[in-house]
């Protein structure tokens, strides 16, 4: 068993890494409904700019209700703008731990990971599970010849 592992791992890089990835794109209506998000939420900010342009009226003279509109506006505009620069900031860092990975290493602890689990109902059943694994082998040198 010890010698079979290792030549099945190699063979399922060999076939993972051996196949072009290609990033999955957004279809077109993902990109009209956030289209159509962005166009509902400025609307939306603006309808509450306004309201509390008519709110602060109330309180103050005009010049200064325009005033505090205006600051409250940028105050929203730079926190939206220090939100997406973080995003960005954090994008371009998984991006490069991504491409600092080796994809087998990647691969083996995602193989690793998924059989986890698997180790004691296997020592616990190891006549049913010689059967299982030699029945699988079995089919799968069917399908391959």
């Amino acid at each position: 068993m010890g010698v079979i592992q290792p030549m099945i791992t190699q063979m399922v890089l060999n076939a993972v890494l051996s196949r072009p990835s290609k990033a999955p794109g957004m279809r077109k209506a993902e990109i009209c409904l956030l289209a159509t998000t962005g166009i509902f939420s400025v609307i939306g900010a603006v309808f509450l700019f306004m309201a509390l342009h008519s709110y602060v009226l109330t309180l103050y003279a005009p010049w200064v209700a325009a005033m505090i509109t205006g600051a409250a506006a940028l105050i929203v505009g730079l926190t939206c703008a220090v939100i997406a620069g973080g995003m960005e900031e954090a994008r371009k860092r998984d991006f490069k731990r991504a491409d600092a990975e080796d994809p087998a290493q990647a691969l083996l602890a995602a193989l690793n990971h998924a059989t986890q689990g698997l180790e004691k109902p296997i020592s616990d059943n190891p006549r049913t599970s010689v059967l299982l694994a030699s029945l699988a082998g079995y089919m799968t040198g069917n399908k391959l010849h």
